[in-house]
């Protein structure tokens, strides 16, 4: 009881030692050696660490380092100047000949030796027209009878839109996300009536045709 009490009186006064040095972290070991409390005996005391002195903190491994780095990745190359134009597209030519073949200077006849080749890009908006589907009609006055050529197949039977103009109107809908509005007020410009209702009736026709593919 006695030495448990003088170990605490050291606790006590190694807090207060460490307050009084302003650095709460004092070796117990040192305080009671200095006491003599430690078994009766004296013991050499090895010296305390100096705690002020700040220790090298060991970095992150080199293979750490290199993962953290990011991967450069080389720069795409970008191609200058003017990307050409597809090569499946339709060509329109038109030649630009010279008034004159021959040399306004000397009098002497011209002589081709290269071409200067320049292209422009251009759309031709939705044009309307009509097919008009004429059978003739052939009698025999023998029989009596009548024949001539069978109807040509249609995806709406006795309809009105031939199967370019319903290819048009699903794609600018389902594709080109245009509303039916906006179908016929692009028919309208060209003097074309195509009411909202005909387009719609139109569409559901055309899924119907279609079922047979989807259930492939």
């Amino acid at each position: 009881m006695h030495r448990v009490g003088r170990c605490q009186a050291l606790e006590v006064l190694a807090a207060g030692a460490g307050r009084a040095h302003g650095n709460p972290a004092v070796d117990l070991r040192r305080v009671a050696a200095r006491s003599g409390d430690i078994g009766g005996n004296h013991h050499p005391v090895p010296p305390a660490p100096d705690l002020c002195r700040q220790q090298p903190r060991p970095g992150p491994p080199r293979r750490r380092l290199q993962q953290q780095k990011p991967a450069v990745s080389p720069r795409p190359y970008k191609r200058t100047g003017r990307n050409p134009l597809p090569p499946e597209l339709p060509r329109i030519e038109h030649r630009h000949e010279p008034d004159s073949c021959t040399c306004g200077q000397c009098g002497k006849d011209l002589i081709k030796i290269g071409e200067d080749i320049s292209e422009q890009l251009d759309v031709e908006p939705a044009r309307f027209f009509v097919h008009r589907h004429i059978r003739p009609q052939y009698a025999c006055r023998g029989c009596e009878t009548i024949s001539a050529a069978p109807i040509p197949a249609a995806i709406i039977d006795g309809g009105l839109a031939a199967p370019g103009l319903l290819t048009w109107v699903v794609i600018s809908k389902f594709m080109d996300h245009l509303p039916l509005y906006r179908l016929e007020q692009i028919a309208a410009r060209q003097q074309v009536p195509l009411a909202r209702s005909t387009l719609a009736e139109w569409v559901g026709r055309v899924g119907v045709a279609l079922q047979p593919l989807g259930k492939r």
